[in-house]
C-alpha cells in the first residue's frame, strides 16, 4: 500500500498493534502499547523504514 501512497501513522500503528495484543492475551486494555514501544520495534526491525507520503 505505501506503494500507492497509503499508510500507516505511527499511533494507528500502534493502535493496530494493541488491538492485535489485546485480542491474542498478550496486553490488557488498560495496558495498551505506546509510541515507547513504537520506537524500539522500529529499532529491531530496520529492513522497516518509516517514509513521509508525497503528495
Amino acid at each position: 500500500m505505501a506503494d500507492f501512497g497509503y499508510g500507516y501513522t505511527r499511533q494507528e500503528c500502534v493502535d493496530i498493534a494493541s488491538d492485535y495484543a489485546i485480542q491474542i492475551g498478550k496486553r490488557s486494555k488498560d495496558k495498551p502499547l505506546t509510541i515507547k514501544w513504537f520506537r524500539g520495534f522500529i529499532k529491531r526491525w530496520p529492513e522497516l523504514k518509516i517514509i513521509i507520503p508525497q503528495n
